[in-house]
């Protein structure tokens, strides 16, 4: 009898001790959530670009992380292509040469008393050969591992992993078991670090990232933070652009709000049928802050039935062809629906085509429309 007891009370104590360290987990997330909000991505740094020792070493200079701090972000998204650091012949050593460039950045970063999300940023050849080779997922979740370690002895309050940027495969569940292997890895490597799973980029062929979102089932680990992007309508936020769809680089000086009268104002400057077609339906479906609210609102409502917490990393608009105050108005509703709805950010980006500061004569120079925006 006093045995039985005994086993009984030792698997007691054991399950009190496992919910007391979810619950402290649990809580430790919603500290770090106020991290995750009023951020900035450093794109073309360590991805997106040249991955040499004069870009990793000069693109982003610390008087760049002081005006980030001084314009009032709390943390900074780093972008990190896999090939900075990954050897695929042996993925558990990181390549060294290349490893202390990005512990400079991230000491850089800390010492500006900025959190730091370290994003898995690859291209899309690398993101294919995952979906169609099962060695190569078990490579990067042993690189990913090996990474995590890495990182862990950097403060958890301050340090955030990302398993990977955009996702895009055409079936949704192909990416998340794949995810969840890589968590698990990850986890592995920095147990006591908040990790950021990644809806995919599209559901079929809507580029809806929140509906990519809604078909995740949440991973059973309570240190997971959910990740969304938000670039919604496209025919605003990426009007100029000549890259992705060939439709975008027709658009110029889209409005937002979008009303049917301020689109037909527009549409004799638009040559070509398509875009003028593509406009006429954004206007008809009236774009405003309560259309923004629709979509967001979704992706809140799925982190308050699964009770876990959702950021959007990446939100913003191109502003080669944007007329500055629509831009404006896009960003702070925006900024302000995923603040309503206690959603974390960072925008896109910090000193390229969607940038909060314009280069002139090579200083930074914060574009007013945007801080205000971000901050007001």
């Amino acid at each position: 009898m006093k045995r039985r007891f005994w086993i009984l009370f030792g698997i007691g104590l054991f399950a009190a001790l496992l919910l007391s360290l979810q619950m402290t987990r649990s809580l430790g997330v919603q500290s770090r959530m106020e991290r995750l909000t009023q951020g900035i991505n450093t794109a073309h740094w360590f991805a997106q670009a040249e991955l040499t020792a004069d870009n990793f070493q000069n693109r982003i200079q610390p008087e760049d992380i002081q005006l980030i701090k001084q314009i009032g972000f709390r943390h900074i998204r780093l972008p990190l292509d896999p090939t900075v650091l990954f050897n695929e012949e042996d993925p558990a050593q990181l390549h060294r040469e290349n490893l202390i460039y990005v512990d400079t950045a991230l000491d850089q970063i800390l010492a500006a008393d900025l959190a730091v999300i370290v994003d898995l940023h690859p291209r899309s050849e690398f993101k294919r050969r995952l979906y169609d080779e099962e060695e190569f997922v078990e490579a990067v979740g042993t690189f990913w591992r090996s990474l995590a370690q890495h990182l862990s002895s950097r403060s958890p309050n301050q340090v955030f992993l990302e398993v990977m940027n955009e996702p895009a495969t055409r079936n949704p569940q192909d990416w998340y078991a794949i995810q969840e292997h890589l968590l698990a890895e990850m986890r592995v490597g920095a147990p006591d670090h908040t990790l950021i799973a990644s809806a995919n980029l599209r559901v079929e062929d809507d580029w809806d990232t929140i509906a990519a979102l809604q078909q995740i089932t949440p991973v059973e680990d309570p240190n997971v933070v959910y990740n969304f992007h938000f670039y919604q309508p496209m025919s605003f936020t990426h009007q100029g652009a000549d890259w992705g769809e060939d439709t975008w680089e027709h658009f110029r000086n889209v409005p937002y709000p979008a009303t049917p009268e301020a689109i037909a104002a527009i549409l004799p400057n638009i040559e070509n049928e398509t875009a003028r077609n593509w406009l006429v339906d954004y206007g008809e479906e009236q774009w405003n802050i309560a259309k923004l609210e629709e979509s967001l609102q979704r992706a809140a409502e799925w982190g308050r039935s699964h009770q876990v917490h959702v950021t959007c990393n990446e939100f913003g608009v191109y502003r080669r062809a944007a007329p500055a105050e629509g831009r404006g108005a896009w960003l702070r509703d925006v900024r302000s629906l995923l603040e309503q709805y206690q959603i974390g950010w960072a925008m896109w980006e910090y000193d390229s085509g969607f940038g909060v500061i314009r280069r002139t004569e090579g200083e930074p120079l914060p574009d007013p429309v945007v801080v205000k925006a971000l901050f007001d």
